[in-house]
């Protein structure tokens, strides 16, 4: 399943279920590539969407890694990281995005969300991403270096016709001297939060740290550590209960 952050599993209705994770794919080189499986008995039996094939299978063969879902209005929506023919590199990781209308009976094809060129010539960096989607906003936050940032900031780009087309990505509180990693994202309150975590200011263990928006991610508060930096904290997942309460 890889990392935790990323929301893998997904409930479509009482008893229909959808998980999303890596596997090796022999008819791609043995390649990871992202699958996802279907439950409609509520996780007592599990099979594969997409005629058994994986999601990723149009990005040629090259590894795909660490998926995440969102279902909302019948639509199941996954995003994941790897490459493709123009990042030509395992190395060249970027952000690419399907979803499936039919139950997963198919998806789309795979869309590198946007293509984001590296620091001054080094490997691109795109990774760990996750899905949400908030007042018919999808909306794709992950980690990634830039031409103008040579370590990791926290990137979000939006669609507004349901992925057929995406923004330019924009760092949120960005800070060339710190890595941030791990986003995690969710609706509650009226409020889109996100959580990740970054070195504490001390420059000792790292600290998780979370920020809010009131527009659907237009615009973002300052970062806010929830932890202190006695030890180290990671891999935050967040979930919100009936009440709104994160």
């Amino acid at each position: 399943l890889g990392y935790p952050d990323a929301r893998k599993v997904v409930r479509a209705s009482n008893s229909t279920l959808f998980a999303s994770y890596r596997a090796k794919d022999s008819s791609r080189n043995d390649t990871y590539q992202i699958f996802v499986s279907k439950s409609t008995n509520n996780g007592q039996s599990w099979k594969l969407t997409n005629s058994s094939e994986a999601v990723s299978v149009q990005t040629d063969n090259f590894n795909q890694r660490v998926p995440s879902l969102f279902y909302s209005s019948k639509t199941l929506y996954v995003v994941w990281y790897g490459a493709d023919n123009h990042s030509a590199s395992d190395k060249n990781h970027q952000i690419f995005f399907s979803k499936s209308s039919n139950g997963g009976k198919s998806f789309s094809k795979p869309k590198n969300i946007y293509f984001v060129d590296g620091y001054y010539g080094q490997d691109t960096w795109q990774e760990h991403p996750i899905i949400y989607k908030a007042a018919n906003r999808l909306i794709v936050v992950w980690e990634g270096k830039d031409k103008n940032n040579s370590l990791q900031q926290i990137k979000l780009s939006s669609s507004d016709d349901d992925g057929d087309s995406w923004q330019v990505p924009v760092n949120i509180n960005p800070d060339k001297n710190r890595t941030f990693s791990r986003p995690s994202l969710l609706l509650a309150g009226g409020r889109l939060w996100m959580f990740c975590y970054s070195g504490s200011d001390n420059g000792s263990n790292n600290v998780i740290y979370s920020a809010f928006s009131t527009d659907t991610g237009r615009n973002w508060s300052k970062w806010l550590p929830l932890t202190d930096d006695s030890q180290d904290s990671r891999h935050i997942t967040s979930v919100a209960d009936m009440n709104g309460q994160v």
